[in-house]
């Protein structure tokens, strides 16, 4: 299928090509940006890896359906402005077709869900036109063409693009030029004291070893809450191999016996338990009290 001269199938293994590249390289400096960032160590469970064919099955869906609405209008809007205006053809043309493509896609997908409030629209579109340039400009400045060794050739570059950026965040990473998320490095001394989740939710931890708990929340296997706990029992803290292997240990009659990890920060420390299934990632915290 071509239109004015341009093969159809060809521009759009291009675009999902560059989309996908697009989608890994931001991926990627996602993951440098949550390794930055205070949370807990989250590892992926079984049920994350068996979703991972499902995930890209609905990025290839991701990537047909935005090229159809609005990588290739980009295109065909450019060669449409040139022969407009009596211009050849040239790659400049995808910029305001980018722009006045991208605005009516963003306002109906503003309109259509609630994902995204109408006061970020303006960030929206500029999103938009951003990711759709890479695509609209190679599928436009190839698209006439027969041969598909650029389509390797980008595939080629693409390949190495994303893997030279993971190498280099790791190596960030790993050399401390971008400082990596560490939980504060605790001592039992420095732990005890009252630990809070709101009103009456309080767990004190003394300095003799004993703990004592008051409305500390207790939850069930599927997440939601049960009734709570109160009473008097003992508590022990293991510093680990380092500060993400920290673990305190609360043993109270009456009241789950839990291992609870260390998050936070240096001046705002927090003690926190997985609850519910592990894939979930759900926590319940427990915040320094004044108390």
């Amino acid at each position: 299928m071509a239109h004015r001269g341009r093969n159809y199938a060809w521009m759009l293994v291009m675009s999902m090509l560059v989309l996908g590249c697009e989608v890994m390289l931001g991926l990627v400096a996602g993951l440098v940006a949550l390794a930055t960032t205070e949370s807990p160590g989250v590892v992926p469970g079984t049920l994350t890896l068996v979703f991972l064919p499902l995930l890209a099955v609905a990025g290839v869906l991701f990537g047909l359906l935005f090229s159809h609405v609005v990588v290739m209008p980009v295109v065909w809007l450019g060669d449409g402005l040139a022969r407009l205006f009596r211009r050849p053809r040239a790659w400049w043309w995808v910029l305001p077709a980018a722009v006045l493509v991208a605005l009516p896609a963003s306002f109906l997908f503003v309109r259509r869900t609630d994902l995204t409030p109408t006061a970020a629209m303006p960030a929206l579109w500029a999103a938009v036109v951003a990711f759709s340039l890479p695509p609209a400009l190679l599928a436009r400045l190839r698209g006439t063409g027969r041969s598909w060794r650029p389509v390797g050739r980008v595939a080629l570059w693409g390949a190495g693009t994303v893997v030279g950026a993971g190498v280099l965040g790791a190596l960030a990473l790993a050399t401390g030029v971008v400082d990596a998320y560490q939980p504060p490095s605790m001592t039992a001394r420095a732990l005890a004291g009252s630990w809070a989740n709101g009103d009456p939710e309080v767990l004190v931890l003394h300095a003799d070893g004993t703990a004592t708990a008051t409305g500390l929340s207790q939850f069930e296997d599927d997440g939601t809450r049960a009734d709570p706990c109160d009473g008097r029992g003992a508590w022990t803290f293991d510093p680990g191999d380092d500060a993400w292997a920290q673990r305190v240990t609360v043993r109270v009659p009456g009241c789950v016996t839990r291992e609870w990890e260390v998050g936070g920060s240096e001046d705002r420390p927090v003690l926190y338990v997985y609850v519910g299934d592990p894939d979930s990632a759900a926590v319940y915290e427990l915040t320094r009290s004044e108390r």
